[in-house]
């Protein structure tokens, strides 16, 4: 599966909302779910 975030101006239409995340762009989180082990990238766009 694909992960994205939009900060900003982008993200959800309509909804008045801002998933704010407390990690460096950059970090690298290990996701482990029933579809395997993955490294997730944070990014800015």
């Amino acid at each position: 599966t694909t992960m994205s975030a939009k900060r900003g101006r982008g993200g959800v239409g309509g909804g008045k909302f801002r998933i704010s995340l407390g990690l460096p762009v950059g970090a690298v989180i290990n996701c482990a779910d029933n579809t395997g082990a993955k490294n997730l990238f944070v990014y800015s766009s």
